[in-house]
């Protein structure tokens, strides 16, 4: 898929996310409890999901054991509140409706990739509630609640850089998708890869325990190629100019500082 497809679609992405915030106000979090007015706490997980049935919440009823993944770097809100929420929906809908369901047998998950030291907390206790957490929706309208189901699995990088960089380059991993504010490029004025940029230098001395999401995509990219599998498609959807032209840009400007 080419970089103009990325582009048009990280657009699309970002276009339904902002209507969403001006309907109404998402908070979220990795919360290791559900509430009811006038009920108990009960702790999130996959196996107490039953407890829940019955309480004024959106609950996951789809299978959750995906053969094929989309796989995201920056599990932060927005990626949480917005691609979380309309991925939950679509695989809700397919589920309720299976003759509506194009990809025959395909069922998809995300997989949650930090990059970050900041990110282990936070992942840490979504791979406590199996990826599961709350979706809390305050608008004119009133407050609603949903379990999001589609996270499937939560992987901290620095912790385990093997099996990060495994899962990225798993030929069931189709896509790609970032989230990692402008910054998180590290591109100089003019949109080139910075190349005095701490991470950079890291990743450029050490290729297989990757910092930056940009040395993170260049080498799951390498190793599909050194196992024969196709690349995935990449689909940065941060708010930065041309970002599937500018993303393709510093993969190949750091792939050739690499290897030349």
């Amino acid at each position: 898929i080419n970089a103009e497809y990325m582009g048009t679609l990280s657009e699309c992405l970002f276009f339904f996310a902002r209507k969403t915030m001006r309907a109404a106000c998402r908070w979220n979090a990795a919360r290791s409890t559900v509430t009811q007015s006038r009920g108990a706490a009960t702790q999130l997980s996959l196996g107490n999901l039953p407890e829940l049935r019955g309480r004024d919440l959106h609950l996951p009823t789809y299978t959750r054991s995906p053969n094929k993944f989309i796989a995201h770097l920056g599990v932060g809100n927005f990626h949480r509140s917005h691609q979380q929420y309309y991925t939950d929906k679509l695989l809700q809908h397919y589920h309720d409706n299976p003759h509506d369901h194009p990809l025959d047998n395909d069922v998809y998950g995300y997989v949650g990739v930090g990059l970050m030291d900041s990110e282990q907390p936070l992942l840490r206790s979504l791979q406590q509630q199996d990826g599961l957490y709350t979706l809390l929706t305050m608008s004119h309208e009133g407050h609603s609640a949903a379990v999001l189901g589609s996270l499937t699995q939560v992987i901290h990088a620095p912790e385990n850089y093997t099996r990060a960089l495994n899962r990225l380059a798993d030929p069931d991993t189709r896509i790609v998708t970032l989230t990692v504010t402008e910054k998180g490029y590290c591109t100089d004025a003019k949109l080139n890869l910075f190349m005095d940029h701490p991470g950079i230098q890291h990743d450029l001395a050490n290729p297989a325990l990757p910092q930056t999401a940009i040395g993170m995509l260049v080498a799951a990219l390498r190793l599909r190629r050194r196992r024969g599998i196709l690349p995935f498609t990449v689909v940065p959807c941060d708010n930065i100019h041309d970002n599937g032209t500018t993303v393709k840009h510093l993969v190949l400007q750091f792939a050739d500082c690499l290897d030349p």
